[in-house]
């Protein structure tokens, strides 16, 4: 029984040393944070009640307390103030800081993809192909590869209307217009075979020209392939039609 009251009073005493250096204590806590304010208030907040209880551990058992940085009563009703305020800082600062909100993946490469077009599509460039770059763009991102496919075969139908420039050309098909579009365009002849390809690929591409109860046979592989590809070929085009 005397062994454990000795044990007391030396925690006691050994309380009674540290809590007057309170306030070296916290700011040791904080300078060492690396993270956000909430954070450092939350460490704060932490260290604060373990001295609480190292003060009310010493006046339990009447220790003695060192006299070093300030005397009491002063010491002890500044750290309740600083606990005080630390707590309203912990109430408060989610709310200057506003609720965090995590940026959406799809979100995120939609935007980047958006400001791609807009520097690098010339400026001749139709505008009913920058929509069909977005809607192409965001069947990539959502795995809808069918959906490329068929955005990918629009934008050349669409390119080709806009290159050959006659309006007898505007409710037809790209198969029936091509020669007058191969005739006119400035892309060599294998990129628009391959453009050609790509258009009679949609129509027996399940879910890409047509429904069907079929999966569609496209790859992700091959759905980001066609969109690279027909980003750069309708680049190229308006920027040799300059």
């Amino acid at each position: 029984m005397q062994l454990n009251l000795d044990i007391v009073q030396v925690v006691s005493w050994a309380f009674g040393l540290v809590f007057p250096l309170w306030p070296f204590v916290l700011l040791s806590g904080v300078f060492q944070w690396r993270g956000r304010l909430l954070g450092i208030v939350n460490l704060s907040i932490f260290v604060w009640v373990l001295l609480l209880l190292m003060r009310a551990f010493v006046a339990v058992y009447s220790a003695p307390m060192l006299q070093i940085l300030i005397p009491e009563p002063a010491s002890t009703l500044l750290f309740v103030l600083t606990g005080v305020i630390l707590i309203i800082l912990r109430v408060s600062v989610p709310y200057w800081a506003g609720p965090t909100v995590q940026p959406s993946p799809h979100r995120s490469t939609r935007s980047a993809s958006k400001q791609m077009r807009t520097a690098e599509l010339p400026r001749t460039a139709h505008p009913n192909i920058v929509i069909l770059e977005q809607r192409m763009d965001d069947a990539l991102v959502r795995g809808d590869y069918a959906g490329v496919l068929h955005a990918s075969s629009n934008i050349y139908e669409t390119l080709a209307k806009d290159v050959t420039g006659s309006p007898s050309v505007n409710d037809k098909t790209l198969r029936q217009f091509f020669d007058k579009y191969r005739a006119k365009s400035s892309l060599p002849e294998p990129v628009l075979d391959y453009m050609l390809e790509v258009y009679r690929r949609r129509n027996v591409t399940p879910l890409a020209g047509h429904g069907s109860i079929d999966p569609p046979n496209i790859s992700k592989r091959d759905a980001v392939t066609l969109a690279e590809m027909t980003k750069a070929f309708v680049r190229t085009e308006y920027r040799m039609q300059e």
